[in-house]
């Protein structure tokens, strides 16, 4: 009994890996998070920023912060001044080969991501062996089936949608 339901388990796990949308990449896919993170890059051309507390903040923020009125030249002869820039940047976290398995888990888990965080789509570039494995598993089961379509102007659900969801709980 175990292994028809193990087989049955491979079936469903191969059409839905078949059948997913694929926003546009070929075959072998995998789901990823995107996420974000703002860092500060040193340059010399940059605006002034002290860093305080754990962050840069450059004038306008650190008087705001203070609460105090000083000149922009002031904020510049101050100690620990460095010259720079904030970006915004973003990397992968987790490997997924379902779109609903990588959905579900920044669903569950949205509170260790930043609030842009959404999932991704991409493609196992030059992975030959996996195509070959993945291809000889969806013809040894018979596996049919097209992509899903959906349209390329949707917006994908992020770490903060799950989070207003849950306190409207």
């Amino acid at each position: 009994m175990d292994d028809i339901k193990n087989l049955e388990t491979i079936k469903s796990f191969l059409k839905e890996y078949k059948t997913q949308y694929r926003r546009g990449n070929a075959m072998p896919i995998y789901f990823t998070i995107m996420d974000y993170y703002t860092c500060f890059v040193q340059d010399r051309c940059g605006e002034p920023h002290l860093y305080e507390d754990g962050e840069f903040l450059n004038y306008e923020r650190y008087s705001d912060k203070h609460n105090i009125s000083i000149t922009e030249e002031d904020f510049m002869d101050l100690p620990d001044v460095v010259y720079g820039y904030t970006e915004e940047r973003s990397y992968q976290r987790g490997v997924f080969l379902t779109e609903s398995d990588a959905e579900e888990h920044l669903q569950k888990n949205y509170y260790h991501y930043s609030p842009k965080a959404h999932t991704f789509v991409d493609t196992a570039f030059r992975a030959p062996k996996l195509e070959a494995f993945l291809k000889a598993l969806i013809e040894f089961f018979g596996i049919s089936g097209e992509e899903k379509e959906k349209p390329l102007f949707g917006r994908y659900k992020t770490a903060s949608d799950y989070a207003t969801e849950r306190k409207q709980l």
